[in-house]
């Protein structure tokens, strides 16, 4: 090919001035057709012509994506020269999204935390980028995130941009579902102060396995052998998420039994020696009803009767076997029964009186439940100069219970028998000392004969 010398003598020739970017590149984005190329021609006569390779006959062509670019200029010698260009871009802009992962694949530890994060990776493009989140964050990684969905626009230099999204997850509550303690009646221990009882625990949701911290130092799931009291747990999934719970076992009352015996007016729990008229009283608190008992005398009722003088012991057992042993009581009873007649003078003290003398007295120690009977044998002498109507050696006379059956005199010097009275004598006072009681008859009288006492002595 001839070319001519044109103005200045140079030679035809074509340079060219493309569009740059930021980066050096020509197009801004790949992918992108807002590139532009400029012919420059250098030498040659003018006019020229221009043919490029996409059709265009001017000077500069637009909106060009990259790629090469050729074009062929004709001055008017007729002079041709052909040249070409390549327009270059970016690399595409490539990213993904790296999230935060916990245990159990979740992005987020536990439900409704806020701890999960997304990180932009980019490339291609032109470097810096900038990103702009759903959520309003424009850093590379967004922090702090609860669960849900997201996405990113990032954009290159040349403002190319990209979008990602991307969703967050959470495991479900961690939960105590139940946290129970067996009952024995009513109660989480069988008896007072013993150790049977127990924890079950339930747990859901959350990230298993998981680990369980008890307030009494273990790190079982469930519990066995406990006292009373409250117990709390700490349970963990393998996230580290916690939950804590707690209980109280209870315990029935200690079992108390009373034993009491109603005592009669002699002080004593029975009548008289050898009486089987006592009676012992149970009552008892604490435990659990209903309640059995077994007695030292072979008996199962809670109260015993038609008891003699002794001692009683009785074994309780609540409903949930639980024990009050050898709770014990003492049944009282009188002394054995003791006549004494005293006077100057007798034949036979347990049965006769004999007095010659102006002033004697009747001791008369008795807890006999028989009827006793005194009668006078010969006649009965006032001493002269006292006057004693109705002198009555006391009826009906109290002795723990007893009564003392007497005889009456009446009027004065020489008075006769009357037999058994019916009431008491109000000029005899009432002896209420009944363990040892001593009659005084308040007169000097003697005893002509003998006086009998008909009972049953011993």
């Amino acid at each position: 090919m001839l070319l001519s010398l044109g103005v200045f003598g140079q030679s035809l020739d074509v340079t060219f001035n493309p569009s740059v970017f930021n980066g050096g590149y020509n197009v801004s984005c790949n992918g992108a057709s807002d590139g532009t190329l400029e012919a420059i021609i250098v030498g040659g006569q003018p006019p020229y012509s221009f043919q490029w390779s996409t059709g265009a006959y001017t000077k500069t062509i637009t909106s060009l994506a990259a790629g090469t670019y050729s074009i062929s200029v004709i001055d008017a010698a007729q002079d041709t020269i052909t040249k070409s260009y390549t327009l270059i871009a970016s690399e595409a802009l490539t990213g993904s999204l790296d999230v935060s992962t916990y245990g159990g694949g979740f992005n987020v530890s536990a439900q409704g935390a806020a701890d999960g994060w997304i990180t932009a990776v980019i490339g291609g493009g032109a470097t810096p980028y900038t990103y702009q989140w759903s959520n309003g964050a424009e850093t590379e990684t967004n922090h702090d995130l609860p669960s849900g969905s997201y996405s990113v626009i990032v954009r290159d230099v040349n403002q190319c941009q990209l979008q990602l999204s991307t969703s967050l997850t959470q495991p479900t509550p961690l939960h105590i579902v139940s946290i129970t303690s067996p009952l024995h009646n009513g109660y989480n221990l069988s008896c007072k102060s013993s150790d049977d009882g127990a924890i079950d625990l339930t747990v859901s949701g959350g990230v298993a396995p998981y680990t369980y911290q008890w307030s009494n130092g273990n790190f079982t799931q469930d519990l066995a052998d406990l006292k009373a009291g409250e117990y709390t747990v700490l349970v963990k999934d393998l996230n580290g998420v916690g939950v804590t719970a707690s209980i109280t076992l209870t315990q029935p009352g200690s079992i108390e039994v009373e034993l009491t015996a109603p005592t009669y007016p002699n002080g004593h729990h029975t009548t008289c020696y050898n009486c089987s008229n006592g009676s012992v009283t149970t009552t008892v608190t604490g435990g659990v009803m209903p309640y059995t008992y077994s007695w030292n005398t072979g008996q199962n009722t809670q109260n015993l009767s038609n008891l003699m003088a002794g001692t009683y012991s009785v074994l309780v057992t609540d409903a949930n076997g639980c024990t009050k042993p050898d709770v014990k009581i003492d049944l009282t009873q009188p002394d054995r029964d003791d006549w004494t007649m005293t006077g100057n003078g007798g034949i036979d003290s347990s049965s006769e009186f004999l007095g010659t003398t102006d002033s004697t007295s009747l001791i008369l120690k008795t807890n006999n439940a028989e009827r006793i009977r005194i009668r006078g044998a010969g006649g009965v002498a006032i001493q002269s100069g006292l006057v004693v109507d109705s002198l009555n050696i006391q009826q009906n006379l109290s002795l723990g219970g007893r009564r003392l059956m007497g005889y009456r005199t009446s009027s004065q010097n020489g008075v006769g028998l009357f037999g058994f009275g019916q009431d008491p004598d109000e000029s005899i006072s009432s002896i209420t000392s009944c363990s040892n009681p001593v009659l005084n008859v308040p007169t000097n009288y003697q005893f002509q004969g003998s006086l009998q006492l008909y009972g049953n002595f011993s």
